[in-house]
């Protein structure tokens, strides 16, 4: 009998691995199903009245992605996340103004969580922004404009 006992080696044998034969075979026919169905709706002639057919994709920026988004007038997360910093920046900038006793590390330590899942999102490192600090907020929210 081994450490986990007999029950553990019961549980493992009865798991479905990843690389286990049948679930390989499996995941090829499920492939060759899909690859089926595309291909019978493509000689059926479900591609040929979509809109913008025929015609290139505008990719104005230098990411295809998010000139996909953008002609699908999808905001990329990166871009939803940048709006809302910078709506966040302002209100703590209008609170420091307004609450003489306004203690704003709690809400500087959010922004600057947001502005490094910000960092790690954005296509290109030139995008990236730097961290809030106390003593210049107001210059670093023209960054966010």
């Amino acid at each position: 009998m081994s450490f986990f006992g007999k029950s553990k080696q019961n549980a493992i044998k009865s798991e479905v691995l990843e690389d286990a034969p049948q679930t390989i075979a499996n995941e090829r026919m499920l492939a060759r199903w899909l690859d089926q169905i595309y291909t019978d709706y493509e000689k059926d002639g479900g591609f040929e009245k979509l809109p913008g057919k025929g015609k290139p994709i505008n990719l104005d920026s230098g990411d295809p992605l998010n000139g996909m988004l953008k002609n699908a007038n999808i905001l990329p997360v990166w871009l939803d996340l940048q709006h809302e910093i910078r709506d966040a920046i302002q209100s703590l900038i209008n609170r420091l103004n307004n609450q003489a006793e306004y203690n704003p590390d709690d809400d500087m330590d959010q922004i600057n969580k947001k502005i490094k899942k910000y960092n790690s999102l954005v296509p290109l490192p030139i995008l990236q922004k730097g961290h809030l600090s106390k003593e210049s907020v107001a210059e670093q929210l023209e960054r966010w404009i």
